[in-house]
C-alpha cells in the first residue's frame, strides 16, 4: 500500500481476525472483511441491517471475490486484493477530511461498501438492495450518522488528491475542550445525585420527626414516695395484726408489691398495668422477737380474670381445705416443720384479689399459722366489703408498640453506619481519595487519561441511591407504625421492598445488562444448588428470627431473667449474632457453586474468538477491593451482607459483557472460586502450549500485571503472538512502592518510557495501562483510587478504545472522545528527562510473596483472635452487665450464696457468710474463695476486726467470737431470741433485744455480759458513731445515742417514722426506713435530718464504711462520699442477698453463686 491508514485497534482486530479465516494462498478481500465485522464490534446494530441484506452466513458472504485483474499488495504482511486497498485508502482519505481519531468499524463498514463493484457490495446487495441504499443503510444503522461530503470521496480514481472541505458529521462534533465538557456533564450528572442524596436526608429526618413511635413519651416512672391508692385504705393495719397474733408487731413495708409487675418501667409492663390493673398495695409485719412473718398484698384488676396473672400461688406444697366464706382460690402450707411453718392463702373478692403469708417459728407453728391466716383473711375480706372502687383511669398510650417502633428506625438508622463505617477505616482507597481530593494531575500527556470523572459519579450513584433505599425503608417503617401489623409482618414487608430495590437499583445502574454468565447447575447437579439455597435461606431466616426477637425484646423491655436495663444491651448483641448469622449465611451456597464451577470451563470455551484470557499471578488471588457498586453481586450476596470482592471478581464482571473470562486454575486447586473468572486447567509440561491457544483464540487479553518468572513468559507470549493490540494490562491495588516496581517491570518489558509511569503515580494511582500504536503513545489510566469503580471505569474504557463491546456510561464514553481529541494531532509525550527505574525483583515460580489480607497474616491473627474474643467476652459481660469484670472480678462461691459480707477493719481483707453457716475468707485479686468454718447456728450478722470474726444467731440467740487464724470457736455467748444488729467499739460487742427493748454488752474477750441497757421504744439494731453506739427505735421514730464505755444515754434525736437500720460513714448516720420509702442523713451534733435519698427498692439493702454509704435501688446501687461525691453503679444482678463497702471505696455484692465487686 502506497501509505498506511490510521487505524484504531478495534479496526485492526477485524483485519487480523479475517486474515486468520481466509484460506492459505487467497488475499484478503473487502467481503471477509465485512464478514467478521460483527464478530468484533458487538454494539453496532448489524441485525437491521441483516433485515435488508440477509445475513451473511446465509450469503456465503466471506467468499464474495473482489476484482482480481488488478495486482494484490500488502497491508502489515497480509495480502489485500486491489478493492480492500482502495477501501482502506478511501478509510483514510474520510478520517482526514473529517479531522478524527484512528478509524472506528464503522467507518471501515463505510468504506467497504462504498465501491458499488467490490466484493462486500456485490455480496450484500444480492438480494436487489441497490448500492446507494446499502451505503445509506451502514451509515445510519452501523456508523449512526450520515457523511454529507461521501458523495464527493468516493471518487476513487485518484485517492491522493486532496479532498475539499466538509463539513462537520451531523450527530457528532468534539468540542474545542473536551475535558471540560467531560467534567461539565458528569458534574451535572453528579448534582443531580447529589441532589437525590440530599433529597433522601430530608425525607429520612421528616420521617423521624413525624414518627409516632419515635416521638412517643416512655413509660411514666414510679413516683417515690409512692402515694397509697385507696385500696390501702381497706387493708389490715399494723394494730389488726398485732392484734390477731398477741404479740407486737413491727411494720417492714407500705407500699406497691415488690414483683416486676410493679417495679419493672418497660413498655410491655407499662402496658399490662394499663390495661389489666387498676391499684395494687402490700404490708408487711415482723414481731419484735422476728419468731413471726405476716405479709398482705391487695390487687384490685380490671377483670376477675385478671387476678392469676398477678397472684403466685406462694409455692403451696400442702393443699389444706378452708371455709367457703373465704372465698379462697387456693391455701396450703409452703413449708412445714417441726420448730417452723409457712401458710399461704388466696383469696378473690370481685375484682380484688388478696394473698395473705405467714410464717411462724416454735414447737405449735404448725398448727397456728392456719388459724392465724384465716382470721387475717376473714378480717381483709370484712374491710373490702365497703370498698367502692373508683373508676379506673383509661390510659390510651401503647408504650410497647411505641417501642417496638422506635427500635426499628433506630435499628434502620444505625445498622447502615455500623456496617459501613469498619469497612470505610480499613480501605485503603477511602483514604487515598480523600487524601487526594484536592491534589491536581499533572498535565501534558495525551495519553494520559484519568477515569475519575466516571469513578466520582459511580460513588455519586452508589451513595445516593443507598441513602436513597434507607430513606424508603424508614418511610415504610412510618407507615407500618399506622397498621395493626406484627413484628413478623414488618420484617417480610422489609424484605420484599429490599428484594424490589434490590432490582431497580440493578435496572437502573445497568449492572448486569448483557453479561456472560455461566451455568454451573444443569442435570442433576440442581440438586446441589437447591440444597446450598436451602441451607442459605435457613441461616438468612435464622438470622431474620434473632434479630427479631432481639427487637421484640428490646421494644418490650423486659427482661424475666434480669435486671430490664439490660434487654436493651442483650437485644443488640443479639442483632449483632444475627449479622454475624446473615453474613455466614452465603457460605453453604458458595461451596455448591464452587463444585459446579468446575464443569464450566469447557462451555466458556465453546466458542472461539468471544472469551477473555485473564492471567495473573496466584500471589495475588486473595486481594480484595471494597464493593462500592453492589449491583455486581446477586440478592443473596446482598442480603448476606457481602462488601468486599476479589480483585479478580471486579475484572472478570467489567469484562463479561464480551464473553466469559478464562483464567488458570492455581496448581493442586480442587475447587474453583465461587464467582470470578471460570477455570481453566493444563498440565505443568503443557501449560505455556496451552496459554498460546487460549491468547490467539480470545477476544481480549487481561493481565494482572506481577513480578513472577511465569507472568513475564506470559507477557511474551502476548507479544510473540501480536495480541498487544487487544491486551489491557492492569495494575492491582497494592502499595505505592509495589505498584511503582511491578510498573517498572512493565516499562521495561514493553518499552514505556519510565518517565511517563513516574508522571502517571504523581498524585494518582495507575490503574490499567494498554498498548496503543507504540509505547509512547502507550495509553494510562489512572484514578485518585485504587478502588472498584475507578477498575470498573478503567476497564471499560479500555474496551471501547479496543472496539469490543462495553456497557460504558455516558461519562466514560465521553472521556474516551476528549482522549481521541487529544491524541488525534498526534504529538510527541513530553519526556522529563531519564529517570532510571527501581530495581526490578523478578520472582522464580513459587518464590512470589503471596499476599494474604492483613486479618489472615500469622503475625496478625494471633492479637486479631485475642482481640476478638476478649471483645466477644466483654460485650457478655461489661457491655451487657454494665460492669467490667476485669477491674472488678467476680468471685464464684459454688452453689453458696453469700448471705453476709464483711470487711476487717483491720487487715481490711473480706469475709462471707455462705448460706448462713459457712465463714468464709473472699480473694477477689484471686478470685477465689476459702472456707474458715462452719457455725452450728445460722449467722445474720458478721463483725470483722483483727482477725476475730463475731456472729450472731437471732433465731437462737447465740453469740459466737471465732479465731480466723486457727478456724476454732473462741466463745459463745447463749443470750435471748430475737438478737437483732451487732456492733464493736473497744471490748464491748453489743446487740440488742427488741422484744424486751433492751440493748446488751458482752465481752469481746471471752463474751460475758457485762452490761444492759432498757430503752424508751423497740430497739431495732444498733451501730457504731465515734465514741457511741447509735440505736434506731422503730416504733418512735426516733435514734438513741449510747456511750460505748458503759452503756449510758448520750441523747435522744427524732428521725423519719419507722427507723429499722442504722449505719454510721464515719460522723455521718444514714437510718433507713422503708415504710417511708427513704434513708435519712443524720450529721453528728445535729438535731435535724440533713438530707435523704429515696428508695425505689422495697427490700434495699444499706453498708458503709468511713469513706463511703451505699444503697441498693432499683437497678443500681448509689454511693454517696465522705465529701458528697454521688456514684451510681449499674446492679446486674436480682436477689441480691449482703452488700459491702469497704474503706477504700470498694463495693461488694453477694448473689446466689459468686461474690461480685461493682466499684
Amino acid at each position: 500500500m502506497d501509505s498506511t491508514p490510521v487505524l484504531s485497534d478495534a479496526v485492526i482486530s477485524v483485519l487480523r481476525l479475517a486474515a486468520g479465516r481466509q484460506p492459505a494462498g487467497l488475499p484478503l478481500s473487502t467481503a471477509a472483511v465485512f464478514a467478521a465485522l460483527p464478530d468484533v464490534d458487538h454494539r453496532a446494530s448489524w441485525e437491521r441491517l441483516w433485515l435488508h441484506t440477509g445475513e451473511p452466513r446465509a450469503l456465503d458472504l466471506a467468499h464474495y471475490p473482489d476484482d482480481d485483474s488488478r495486482a494484490a499488495t500488502h497491508w502489515e504482511n497480509i495480502s489485500v486484493t486491489a478493492e480492500l486497498a482502495d477501501a482502506l485508502a478511501f478509510l483514510e482519505s474520510v478520517r482526514r477530511a473529517y479531522d478524527l481519531p484512528p478509524a472506528s468499524t464503522g467507518l471501515l463498514a463505510v468504506a467497504l461498501v462504498a465501491a458499488p463493484g467490490c466484493g462486500a457490495t456485490r455480496g450484500l446487495t444480492r438480494h436487489g438492495l441497490t448500492p446507494d441504499a446499502l451505503l445509506e443503510l451502514v451509515q445510519s444503522e452501523i456508523l449512526g450518522t450520515t457523511l454529507e461530503a461521501l458523495p464527493a470521496l468516493t471518487a476513487r480514481e485518484d485517492p491522493k488528491a486532496p479532498p475539499e472541505p466538509v463539513p462537520e458529521p451531523v450527530p457528532e462534533s468534539v468540542p474545542e475542550s473536551v475535558p471540560e465538557a467531560v467534567q461539565g456533564g458528569s458534574g451535572r450528572r453528579r448534582a443531580a445525585w447529589i441532589a437525590l442524596s440530599v433529597v433522601s436526608l430530608l425525607g429520612i429526618g421528616l420521617a423521624i420527626r413525624t414518627s409516632p413511635g419515635f416521638n412517643a413519651a416512655p413509660p411514666p416512672a414510679p413516683e417515690v414516695p409512692f402515694r397509697p391508692p385507696a385500696l390501702a385504705s381497706r387493708m389490715l393495719t399494723t394494730a389488726d395484726v398485732t392484734s390477731a397474733l398477741g404479740t407486737d408487731m413491727i411494720a417492714l413495708q407500705d407500699r406497691p408489691p415488690d414483683s416486676k409487675m410493679w417495679t419493672s418501667n418497660g413498655p410491655l409492663v407499662a402496658d399490662t398495668r394499663n390495661a389489666a390493673i387498676v391499684a395494687g398495695w402490700q404490708r408487711e409485719w415482723v414481731s419484735t422477737d422476728q419468731a413471726r412473718y405476716v405479709l398482705l398484698r391487695s390487687v384490685e384488676v380490671t377483670r376477675p380474670r385478671y387476678h392469676r396473672m398477678f397472684h403466685e400461688n406462694c409455692g403451696i406444697e400442702t393443699p389444706v381445705p378452708v371455709p367457703a366464706a373465704l372465698a379462697a382460690a387456693s391455701a396450703g402450707f409452703v413449708d412445714k416443720g417441726d420448730n417452723h411453718a409457712a401458710f399461704c392463702m388466696l383469696s378473690e373478692k370481685g375484682n380484688i384479689g388478696i394473698l395473705v403469708s405467714v410464717r411462724m417459728r416454735g414447737a405449735s407453728a404448725a398448727e397456728m399459722v392456719p388459724q392465724v391466716a384465716q382470721r387475717l383473711m376473714t378480717r381483709q375480706l370484712s374491710l373490702v366489703g365497703g370498698y367502692v372502687p373508683a373508676p379506673p383511669v383509661v390510659n390510651s398510650q401503647h408504650y410497647a408498640k411505641a417501642s417496638i417502633d422506635r427500635w426499628l428506625l433506630l435499628t434502620a438508622l444505625i445498622l447502615p453506619l455500623v456496617l459501613a463505617l469498619p469497612l470505610a477505616l480499613v480501605d485503603r482507597a477511602t483514604w487515598r481519595r480523600l487524601r487526594r481530593r484536592f491534589r491536581r494531575r499533572e498535565a501534558g500527556d495525551p495519553y494520559l487519561v484519568s477515569v475519575d470523572p466516571a469513578a466520582r459519579l459511580a460513588l455519586s450513584e452508589s451513595t445516593a441511591l443507598t441513602l436513597f433505599k434507607l430513606a424508603v425503608y424508614v418511610w415504610l417503617l412510618r407507615w407500618i407504625e399506622a397498621l395493626p401489623i406484627g413484628l413478623y409482618a414488618t420484617a417480610a414487608l422489609l424484605l420484599a421492598a429490599f428484594c424490589l430495590m434490590t432490582v431497580a437499583e440493578s435496572r437502573i445502574l445497568h449492572g448486569t445488562r448483557g453479561r456472560y454468565t455461566p451455568r454451573p447447575f444443569r442435570g442433576l447437579s440442581r440438586l446441589f444448588a437447591v440444597g446450598g439455597l436451602v441451607v442459605t435461606a435457613a441461616f438468612v431466616a435464622g438470622a431474620f428470627l434473632i434479630a427479631g426477637v432481639s427487637l421484640a425484646y428490646a421494644g418490650l423491655g423486659l427482661n424475666p431473667a434480669g435486671p430490664d436495663y439490660q434487654i436493651a444491651r442483650i437485644a443488640s448483641l443479639g442483632i449483632v449474632a444475627a449479622l454475624a448469622v446473615l453474613a455466614g449465611a452465603v457460605i453453604p451456597l458458595m461451596f455448591v457453586r464452587r463444585l459446579a464451577m468446575r464443569r464450566v470451563s469447557q462451555e466458556a470455551q465453546s466458542s472461539p474468538g468471544r472469551h477473555i484470557v485473564l492471567l495473573r499471578s496466584f500471589a495475588d488471588d486473595k486481594r480484595r477491593v471494597r464493593a462500592r457498586r453492589l449491583d455486581r453481586a446477586s440478592i443473596v450476596d446482598r442480603i448476606c451482607l457481602r462488601r468486599w470482592e476479589r480483585f479478580e471478581e471486579i475484572i472478570a464482571t467489567a469484562l463479561s459483557t464480551i464473553g466469559p473470562v478464562i483464567a488458570l486454575s492455581r496448581p493442586g486447586e480442587r475447587l474453583p472460586p465461587a464467582l470470578g473468572a471460570v477455570r481453566q486447567q493444563f498440565p505443568m509440561d503443557g501449560w505455556r502450549a496451552g496459554v498460546r491457544d487460549l491468547i490467539r483464540d480470545s477476544a481480549l487479553v487481561c493481565m494482572v500485571v506481577g513480578r513472577t518468572e511465569s507472568l513475564v513468559i506470559e507477557l511474551r507470549e502476548v507479544q510473540a503472538l501480536g495480541a498487544l493490540h487487544k491486551a489491557l494490562f492492569l495494575v492491582p491495588p497494592c502499595g505505592r512502592r509495589e505498584q511503582r516496581r511491578r510498573l517498572a517491570l512493565l516499562s521495561r518489558e514493553l518499552g514505556i518510557p519510565w518517565d511517563r509511569m513516574l508522571r502517571a503515580t504523581r498524585g494518582t494511582d495507575v490503574l490499567l495501562i494498554m498498548q496503543n500504536a507504540g509505547p509512547e503513545r502507550a495509553v494510562i489510566f489512572t484514578a485518585r483510587a485504587p478502588d472498584d469503580v475507578g477498575y470498573e471505569a478503567a476497564v471499560h474504557a479500555a474496551v471501547l478504545l479496543t472496539g469490543q463491546p462495553a456497557p460504558a456510561t455516558a461519562v466514560v464514553r465521553e472521556i474516551m472522545a476528549g482522549f481521541r481529541h487529544r491524541a488525534a494531532g498526534d504529538r510527541p509525550v513530553p519526556s522529563a528527562g531519564p529517570t532510571p527505574p527501581p530495581a526490578v525483583e523478578v520472582y522464580a515460580p513459587g518464590r512470589a510473596p503471596v499476599y494474604v489480607p492483613v486479618y489472615r497474616r500469622w503475625t496478625v491473627m494471633p492479637w486479631l483472635l485475642s482481640s476478638v474474643l476478649t471483645a466477644v467476652v466483654l460485650l457478655v459481660t461489661t457491655f451487657v452487665t454494665g460492669i467490667n469484670t476485669h477491674d472488678f472480678p467476680v468471685v464464684t462461691t459454688g452453689q453458696g450464696t453469700a448471705t453476709w459480707l464483711a470487711e476487717d477493719d483491720v487487715t481490711g481483707e473480706l469475709y462471707a457468710v455462705i448460706d448462713r453457716f459457712g465463714i468464709v475468707k473472699v480473694d477477689p485479686a484471686e478470685k477465689e474463695v476459702k472456707l474458715l468454718g462452719t457455725s452450728n447456728d445460722a449467722v445474720d450478722d458478721l463483725i470483722v476486726h483483727d482477725g476475730v470474726a463475731y456472729g450472731e444467731s437471732p433465731v437462737t440467740g447465740v453469740v459466737t467470737a471465732v479465731s480466723l487464724s486457727t478456724h476454732r470457736p473462741l466463745w459463745t455467748a447463749r443470750l435471748l431470741p430475737g438478737l437483732r444488729g451487732l456492733a464493736l467499739a473497744g471490748d464491748l460487742l453489743v446487740t440488742t433485744v427488741p422484744g424486751r427493748r433492751e440493748v446488751i454488752a458482752v465481752s469481746a474477750r471471752d463474751g460475758r455480759q457485762v452490761g444492759k441497757r432498757t430503752v424508751a421504744g423497740i430497739p431495732w439494731g444498733v451501730t457504731v458513731s465515734g465514741d457511741r453506739f447509735v440505736v434506731p427505735l422503730v416504733d418512735r421514730g426516733k435514734i438513741v445515742s449510747l456511750s460505748t464505755r458503759d452503756l449510758t444515754p448520750a441523747g435522744t434525736v427524732a428521725t423519719v417514722t419507722g427507723p429499722q437500720q442504722v449505719v454510721a460513714q464515719g460522723p455521718v448516720l444514714w437510718v433507713l426506713a422503708p415504710t417511708q420509702d427513704r434513708v435519712v442523713r443524720h450529721q453528728s451534733g445535729t438535731v435535724a435530718p440533713g438530707g435523704q435519698l429515696l428508695l425505689s427498692d422495697p427490700g434495699a439493702l444499706v453498708a458503709a464504711s468511713n469513706g463511703w454509704f451505699a444503697v441498693q435501688g432499683h437497678e443500681r446501687v448509689t454511693l454517696v462520699s465522705a465529701t458528697g461525691l454521688l456514684v451510681r453503679v449499674p446492679l446486674p444482678y436480682t436477689g441480691v442477698t449482703s452488700m459491702c463497702v469497704t474503706r477504700a471505696g470498694h463495693l461488694f455484692v453477694g448473689v446466689e453463686g459468686s461474690v461480685a465487686q461493682l466499684h
